[in-house]
């Protein structure tokens, strides 16, 4: 029997991991930007409505600690946030791959971050809708 997970839970299976599915995101993808975060999302055929990755870029920061810290604060942005793109997926019948990157060269607050993850949902929700 599976136990109940939170609605804003982010389980393993909404983690987008694989060489090939992740290559051909990167490939075959679209891409916006909301700076400090790039987006690059896919319309595909999965058994999980949204699947996502997020990642800090070692050319940026050196530091491994701040990558963890970006990694961790877009995360929890996405995390509080993944709802509206869910349900989208959900009532249209879809599924998406979606990778944010971190792209500024210094480090931001949380409440920026968090705002600018919100702003890059609606645009993938809007811009998905439009297709």
């Amino acid at each position: 029997m599976q136990a109940k997970t939170h609605p804003n839970a982010f389980p393993k299976a909404e983690h987008l991991c694989g060489e090939m599915a992740v290559s051909t995101l990167f490939r075959q993808g679209k891409s916006l930007l909301v700076y400090p975060l790039k987006v690059h999302y896919m319309v595909v055929k999965d058994n999980v409505p949204v699947k996502c990755l997020v990642w800090a870029p070692k050319k940026n920061f050196k530091r491994a600690v701040d990558r963890v810290r970006l990694r961790r604060q877009m995360r929890e942005a996405y995390r509080k946030n993944k709802q509206p793109l869910f349900s989208m997926a959900i009532a249209q019948q879809m599924q998406l791959h979606v990778a944010f990157r971190y792209i500024a060269s210094d480090m931001l607050p949380t409440h920026l971050i968090e705002r600018k993850m919100v702003k890059a949902i609606a645009r993938i929700i809007e811009n998905v809708q439009c297709n």
